[in-house]
């Protein structure tokens, strides 16, 4: 909320601290209204800004930390949706679940820090190595966790269409990946279209081989072929498009997103389902009962 107010809102199930367990004493009328206690990390990025703006609408989420780097301008202000002093990772409150949009470092010392409070993670942070990844399946084994490139429902619904698409085709068809984002994105290709690829890669009728980009004389193109190529401009979001290409006949299956917002909508959809989770990895289509 502008002017750094607070929020009125319902009381939260009950935070934690990273130096204790919960605090505070539940009465009859919290167990009436328990809102969700949420943490978002990377609070002052885009899409940061996003989940804390949709949060600030939903009446059964109450945002109990808002995290960012100490070396952030807007590190000790009040977010200006929610009202919430916005303080260095893990410092205060820490809610039943956390959304996390930060950077690789940021989220391995996440995973680290929040280890022995029964929190949730939800985290769409990309550009992760394999200490990133075995950090976030570590806390897993006893946090409800989900981990994805991009939470928007069309996404989650293209790779339901891919897994389709390869029950339905015959062999022999050829695909082939663009994605585009704006000029600032840093890794390439996008965490999106990497994981389009492995659901293509998991199902498809015939073994597939990434092929980033094609430059020379290289011949005619082989079977099992999957090119990708991605492409940087302007303040695009985020295009996908998959080009399943037949004798005759051409398929594209494409998502554009034109606006950050889709993104946001997803992880809050993501946190609510792992506020009753059990320890685990989850995904969007355990989210959306997708392939049930």
């Amino acid at each position: 909320m502008p002017g750094g107010a607070t929020r009125q809102r319902p009381r939260r199930r009950g935070a934690r601290t990273a130096k204790g367990p919960r605090t505070g004493v539940e009465t009859g009328m919290d167990s009436l209204a328990k809102a969700l206690g949420l943490s978002v990390n990377g609070a002052c990025g885009r899409m940061g800004r996003e989940v804390l703006a949709l949060a600030a609408q939903a009446p059964d989420i109450e945002v109990v930390s808002a995290w960012d780097r100490m070396e952030n301008p807007s590190t000790g202000r009040a977010d200006p949706f929610t009202g919430t002093q916005i303080t260095v990772q893990g410092e205060g409150p820490v809610g039943d679940v956390i959304v996390d949009f930060s950077t690789r470092d940021a989220l391995i010392e996440l995973c680290v820090r929040l280890g022995p409070l029964p929190c949730a993670l939800v985290s769409g942070t990309t550009g992760l190595d394999r200490k990133a990844l075995s950090s976030i399946s570590t806390f897993a084994k006893r946090h409800a966790v989900l981990h994805s490139a991009n939470m928007s429902t069309g996404i989650a619904v293209m790779h339901e269409l891919l897994r389709t698409a390869s029950r339905l085709l015959d062999p022999g068809w050829d695909v082939e990946m663009l994605e585009m984002h704006h000029r600032r994105k840093t890794d390439a290709p996008s965490g999106t279209a990497l994981s389009l690829a492995t659901t293509l890669k998991s199902v498809w009728m015939e073994k597939l081989e990434p092929v980033y980009g094609r430059q020379g004389l290289r011949g005619p193109r082989p079977r099992g072929e999957m090119g990708i190529l991605a492409l940087r401009g302007g303040d695009v979001v985020g295009e996908h498009e998959v080009i399943l290409a037949g004798t005759g006949e051409v398929l594209r299956i494409r998502h554009d997103a034109l606006s950050r917002s889709v993104f946001a909508a997803g992880a809050l959809k993501a946190a609510r389902f792992l506020a009753k989770a059990a320890p685990g990895m989850y995904t969007m289509d355990d989210v959306l009962g997708l392939g049930r």
